[in-house]
């Protein structure tokens, strides 16, 4: 469980072995394969709106290269948005 800290604007790429993750909704950008290495990830939360998550800037292959992801959907405050 990894909750990245309010005010933090940008998630670099590097991030592994993680199987859930809180995003804040200050999150303006995601870096290309920032979560790449996370094939365990079974759940991210954005403590934002649908719209908002669709508005940031995510990098080529943010979710991983040929293999998605676990989580399959970002759950947000107002519904959830499939990767």
């Amino acid at each position: 469980h990894f909750a990245v800290p309010e005010g933090v604007r940008t998630i670099e790429a590097g991030i592994d072995s993680l199987e859930f993750i809180q995003i804040p909704q200050s999150v303006r950008k995601i870096e290309a394969y920032a979560f790449g290495d996370c094939i365990s990830l079974e759940s991210i939360e954005f403590s934002g709106t649908t719209e908002q998550w669709k508005s940031i800037e995510k990098g080529e292959y943010w979710d991983g290269d040929f293999m998605i992801i676990p989580a399959g959907v970002v759950k947000c405050t107002d519904g959830e948005v499939k990767i």
